[in-house]
């Protein structure tokens, strides 16, 4: 046996010594002479396990992405929907009221030892407030992953010892369960030739309570109008004259303004309860209240001394609409956490019930409804993701050149957006502007395309060669060798784009609440598309293309094009590695000191069509005048 190697010269080590050539001749026996061995293949691991199984077991899954498209729907018609996330801290409010005391003393007197209670309690970070007028705030903050009912739990254990401590009068109570978006419906009670005290009585007794009971409201707040009261108008001169005191006439009302127990009386079989019936049911109960008796005997009754009538507690607040003139208004408070599309709907239903109880004429007439934010909201990202998927679809049918490659890896677009929207249903996600804005097709379908091009490539030069398997087990058995090559990179390469995300988890405080959301909607919706691009993909490609698969002429003529172009321009960079080096440094330099002066927001800009004007006054403005102010300012826009 001789061994000849054309391609090498003599003399290389590749030929053999001439002695070494002759024993073998001579020796006339037949012996293998070693040459370079093939690989051999390297075991196969999870990824690769994982694509045979799921050829072998392609109507399994089929079945389980169907079940992915049912389970996905269900979390879209469940998800809570807003317009933004909630970015309020965990906090715990509580509300005092102090009638007649001034800010001064409502601070001194009520603010400063509520304060000093809720300090020291476990992982508190902050505690502010804001006196005004008869009325005081206290803002209790907890540190992030408290939960907000063992935080109201604590403040009202706190609170409990600090009632005892507050002013006559005051009343202090934990205020009601919300976020910073909950105010989600707003309105006006108006109509029926009513005043404005009748319509606030008609707000406060009748529409306030029906859509308290209105399942997620926390709470309906009141604004405008005039809260009518019972007043006592006293007279001065009356009281010096028969001697008595402006505490006399307050005890008396006290006193005589009460229902009595008086237990229960036995007679014979029956049982009596015994009603000590003491409460002014009007005002002429007031009027014939009795202070005391003169020394003859003579009761002094309160309308001897005072006047007795119905009056408008004193207020700090007006509400104006269309420079028309003020108008009672109500807002409604969604429950925290609630979904605020969903509460909308219910009290939007609710509304029918309360107008058929209203007086004649009366009706609720809303002015703002936060569905219309979110549903503009939610209609920008609907169009920026068909936009962007018919985009992607585009591009997938130019570059890959197979219609039915490029319609199967557009099927894992949605596929993963129900993917990510189970994600989200399940661990308590709302969808809103930022998390599905972020969302990226590009990255999507990364794995799917390079999944789908690698098969039309590999099945079209089978084809080419006379090669192509003539059965479809054999195809099945050719796209799962051609699955296995690029499976790992696929792999990896989501799985780098997911770690990405990772320092975005670790943030804390507002930034947390802000883009933690975003990030793990992002991985879910990757995770999603790993899965589909290592299962759906060649599962249904085995299905899809079982007769072959071939590239159009126009894709390879695009590609050989594109390909020469990359050669001489990758060519002419690596002959010139130090103006490279240089270019690419100075493009670094110029971005970073363009960074400074590119313009930053808060949030996104979301135009929901309508116009916030803020009037800033003197701080010692009339409520009289602040109100007339406004009216000109309302006539002016309209």
């Amino acid at each position: 046996m001789t061994l000849i190697d054309s391609d090498l010269p003599r003399g290389t080590p590749s030929d053999p010594p001439p002695d070494r050539e002759l024993r073998m001749e001579a020796a006339g026996a037949s012996a293998a002479v070693a040459s370079p061995l093939p690989a051999s293949p390297a075991p196969d691991g999870v990824i690769e396990r994982l694509i045979a199984w799921a050829v072998q077991q392609r109507a399994l899954v089929a079945g389980l992405v169907l079940a992915l498209v049912g389970a996905g729907l269900w979390a879209l018609n469940t998800l809570r929907v807003d317009a933004f996330p909630d970015l309020t801290d965990v906090q715990v409010q509580v509300l005092i009221e102090a009638p007649g005391l001034s800010p001064v003393e409502v601070e001194r007197l009520a603010t400063f030892p509520l304060e000093v209670a809720m300090n020291g309690m476990p992982r508190v970070t902050l505690v502010r407030s804001v006196s005004k007028y008869g009325f005081a705030a206290v803002t209790v903050v907890f540190e992030d992953g408290v939960d907000v009912q063992r935080a109201r739990t604590l403040v009202s254990e706190r609170l409990q010892g600090v009632r005892e401590q507050l002013p006559a009068g005051a009343e202090a109570n934990l205020g009601p369960l919300s976020a910073a978006n909950s105010e989600i419906y707003m309105y006006t009670v108006s109509g029926g030739g009513k005043d404005l005290a009748e319509l606030r009585t008609l707000h406060d007794r009748i529409v306030r309570p029906q859509f308290r009971t209105v399942p997620g409201v926390t709470e309906v707040n009141s604004f405008g109008g005039y809260v009518r009261q019972a007043q006592v108008i006293v007279r001065p001169n009356e009281l010096v004259s028969r001697g008595l005191t402006l505490h006399d006439v307050v005890e008396a009302v006290k006193a005589n303004n009460a229902v009595a127990a008086g237990g229960y009386l036995e007679h014979r079989d029956e049982q009596y309860i015994l009603r000590g019936l003491g409460q002014a049911a009007t005002l002429d109960d007031l009027r014939n209240t009795v202070i005391r008796a003169t020394t003859a005997g003579v009761p002094i009754t309160i309308g001897e001394v005072a006047d007795v009538r119905y009056g408008a507690e004193l207020r700090q607040g007006a509400v104006s609409q269309d420079g028309r003139g003020e108008v009672v208004s109500g807002i409604v408070m969604m429950l925290r956490g609630e979904n605020s599309r969903e509460v909308v709907r219910r009290v939007r239903e609710r509304v029918e019930e309360v107008n058929a109880s209203l007086p004649a004429g009366v009706r609720v007439v809303p002015y703002y409804d936060q569905s219309d934010l979110v549903n503009g909201t939610l209609a920008t990202v609907r169009r920026n993701l068909l936009e962007g998927g018919l985009l992607v679809i585009a591009v997938l049918l130019l570059f890959l050149g197979n219609v039915r490659a490029a319609l199967l890896v557009a099927a894992t677009i949605p596929l993963s957006l129900l993917f990510a929207f189970l994600g989200m249903r399940l661990l308590g996600l709302s969808a809103n502007l930022m998390s599905l804005g972020a969302i990226d097709f590009g990255m999507i379908v990364d794995g799917s395309v390079v999944m789908a091009e690698h098969f039309v490539r590999t099945l079209h030069g089978d084809e080419a060669r006379g090669e192509l398997p003539a059965t479809r087990a054999g195809i099945a058995a050719r796209l799962v060798a051609a699955a296995r090559e690029v499976a790992r990179p696929i792999a990896f390469g989501v799985l780098i784009i997911m770690l990405v995300y990772v320092p975005i988890l670790s943030l804390q405080g507002l930034e947390a609440r802000m883009f933690r959301p975003m990030a793990i909607t992002v991985a879910v919706a990757l995770f999603g598309s790993l899965l589909l691009a290592l299962c759906f993909v060649p599962a249904i490609g085995t299905w899809v293309f079982r007769r072959g698969a071939r590239e159009s002429r126009y894709a390879e003529r695009l590609a050989h094009w594109l390909d020469g172009r990359y050669a001489r321009t990758l060519g002419a960079v690596t002959a010139r590695p130090r103006a490279t080096v240089l270019t690419a440094v100075a493009v670094f330099a110029t971005t970073m000191l363009l960074v400074p002066r590119l313009g930053t927001e808060f949030l996104p800009q979301l135009d929901e069509g309508s116009l916030l004007i803020s009037a800033t006054k003197d701080p010692t403005i009339s409520l009289t005048r602040s109100v007339q102010m406004q009216q000109e300012l309302e006539r002016t826009d309209a």
